[in-house]
């Protein structure tokens, strides 16, 4: 008697096994993936997808806002304490290179040909020049001051567009965008895309990128 009662335990317990095996099969998530992708990876379960293009990948960039600028190059003279004139004649190469604020992946060539499209400006990620570079400012009584040289730039705000790996089952696309203070030089070297200004202490102006500046001797 104990022993048929022992077997009917064991086949109770095998049935509800089976069940619960029934079930777990049933919930389990079904492999989807959409238009962009057609790469099935095996592997462990539950089973991944290959994003196309691969995640962290850029797919497009785009200039959406300009404004002029002037960065500061290499070129410099020395300090003179006004009264006095300050002159600037080397003949060095002029060099500067970007500044980027955005922390975010983008297409460098990208984002220069829709600058060029959408407001008419030809950048670099750098510029150089190799000339006899001469020019002389009044320095008032009272501020010790040097001519410094500047570079036209542009400020772009842009948004790039990349794949991202959402799930182990879908993949997707992410857009950053930054508004301002990423700053490129014009990749032309005429002389006209250059400037002087007075760098002096008092009152303060220092060899910084000026925005919207019409870059013209000052202090």
């Amino acid at each position: 008697m104990r022993q048929r009662t022992v077997f009917r335990f064991v086949a109770q317990l095998c049935a509800v096994t089976v069940i619960v095996l029934q079930m777990l099969v049933e919930v389990s998530p079904a492999y989807s993936t959409n238009s962009r992708i057609g790469t099935k990876v095996a592997g462990p379960s539950p089973q991944y997808i290959l994003c196309s293009p691969p995640a962290g990948s850029v797919i497009s960039t785009s200039a959406t806002s300009n404004q002029r600028a002037w960065m500061p190059t290499n070129v410099s003279s020395s300090e003179l304490a006004g009264p006095g004139v300050v002159s600037l004649s080397q003949s060095i190469q002029s060099s500067v290179n970007s500044s980027v604020s955005a922390n975010f992946s983008f297409s460098v060539s990208d984002l220069f040909a829709s600058a060029s499209a959408n407001f008419g400006v030809v950048l670099g990620q750098s510029s150089t020049a190799s000339q006899t570079w001469s020019y002389s400012v009044n320095v008032p009584s009272g501020v010790t001051a040097a001519i410094h040289q500047y570079k036209e730039a542009s400020d772009l705000g842009f948004t790039s567009i990349s794949e991202v790996q959402l799930s182990s089952t879908s993949c997707g696309t992410i857009s950053n965008s930054s508004t301002g203070g990423n700053f490129f030089p014009f990749k032309s070297t005429a002389l006209s895309t250059f400037c002087y200004a007075l760098v002096s202490t008092v009152p303060s102006r220092v060899a910084t990128i000026q925005v919207n500046s019409g870059c013209v001797p000052n202090i």
